[in-house]
């Protein structure tokens, strides 16, 4: 996530408008609560 960083503080930067429902699905359980799981989990083994 550190795209989600700015440190430039340029409101023009791509970096700065992300949009979190293609990096997270959002369901609910079966009470009723939200969740936020992510649609990839990427390890480098090296």
């Amino acid at each position: 996530m550190d795209a989600a960083l700015c440190y430039d503080g340029e409101p023009n930067n791509s970096y700065s408008e992300i949009n979190s429902n293609v990096l997270f699905r959002e369901g609910v359980t079966l009470q009723g609560q939200p969740t936020y799981t992510p649609r990839l989990i990427l390890m480098d083994l090296k």
